[in-house]
């Protein structure tokens, strides 16, 4: 199923300063060498937040704080994590060590931590979890090989994660408690798994890759009820569970003809029903992340951002710039954006 026409409604209005007045929150996403937007969905008005950011940008869950990656200079001196509220105040770099990268930010559900990898420029990344003032920085997982982006469990004391395997040690999606570590395996079997995601029902979705087909996955945090959503031939870049836990978002890419793919947004059930997608082949779309209300996608497109509803019609264009963007968070705002530092954890 696919949906209907895109238009272009919004585009033309980003000339303007964004007032950020109306219901739906912003838009965060990062433009290619010019840093980390916001955009405001109703007016189609954008202000920059950050400059010289690197890959995508995080949000708190409540909108009021965002984390994101900026590099010291050159290759070898690693990149750091800085913090900035939704207002512009408050920019804060977390971390400084030199010769070390960090990468991967995410916060917890109440806005006190964030976990991040981090490992020698040239060697492995480790998780680690600090306060969001960068204070009390601590090691998670101390496995041989890389460990990937994090996802924390709705009630905090958790993360789920995808760990890659070496010679000795097999990889695979795992738990880890944030108070000491302990590290218990979700999975079996030698496919890659990784990109794990933690809803708000308690399921971690995450996908497993082998021979060209890609396999989407929901199991219980114990390891337990493992259940096949979907497999989808192709390569599946990112996954997000809706607000509500209901549905997956996902971008599929699939080879066409000699060297050429293509890239569309799917959703899909939490029950691994009604696989759809949203999007047409007339170009790429990629990057899904859902609105705080569940009602809508927004994504990029042709390296532009884009808005649609969450069945895939009224595909409206948000942004319209050369430079590539990639959408990291669709966030509501909260009047503490503007005011008070995120304590640190208890």
């Amino acid at each position: 199923v696919t949906s209907s026409s895109p238009t272009r409604g919004h585009a033309a209005a980003n000339a303007q300063p964004a007032t950020f007045a109306g219901p739906d929150g912003y838009i965060a996403f990062s433009r290619a060498g010019r840093g980390i937007f916001l955009a405001d969905p109703d007016s189609g008005g954008e202000r920059r937040l950050a400059a010289t950011a690197l890959g995508s940008v995080a949000c708190s869950r409540d909108g009021s704080w965002l984390a994101f990656i900026r590099a010291r200079g050159d290759s070898h001196r690693g990149d750091d994590i800085y913090r900035v509220a939704a207002s512009g105040r408050r920019a804060k770099r977390l971390t400084n060590t030199r010769g070390i990268a960090e990468t991967d930010p995410v916060w917890s559900p109440d806005a006190r931590r964030i976990v991040y990898g981090s490992g020698a420029v040239l060697g492995s990344y480790d998780l680690w979890v600090m306060n969001a003032d960068g204070s009390g920085k601590r090691r998670i997982t101390h496995r041989p090989g890389d460990e990937g982006r994090a996802a924390w469990s709705p009630g905090g004391r958790r993360i789920a994660l995808s760990a890659y395997g070496t010679r000795s040690r097999r990889g695979g999606i795992f738990v880890a408690t944030i108070a000491g570590g302990r590290l218990s395996r979700l999975t079996r079997g030698r496919a890659l798994a990784d990109s794990p995601d933690w809803s708000v029902r308690n399921l971690i979705a995450y996908k497993r890759w082998r021979r060209g087909i890609t396999s989407l996955y929901a199991v219980n945090p114990d390891g337990g009820g493992n259940m096949l959503l979907a497999s989808l031939r192709g390569s599946v870049n990112r996954i997000a569970w809706s607000p509500d836990g209901r549905r997956l978002a996902l971008d599929l890419t699939v080879a066409e003809i000699a060297d050429s793919t293509t890239t569309g947004i799917y959703v899909v059930e939490a029950d691994g029903t009604g696989l759809t997608r949203l999007t047409d082949e007339s170009s790429d779309a990629a990057d899904p992340v859902w609105s705080p209300d569940g009602t809508k996608i927004a994504y990029t497109r042709n390296s532009d951002v884009w808005v649609m509803n969450a069945d895939g019609t009224a595909q409206d264009q948000l942004t319209s710039d050369p430079a590539s963007e990639s959408v990291g968070c669709w966030k509501p705002l909260r009047p503490r954006a503007s005011g008070s530092t995120p304590s640190r954890s208890p």
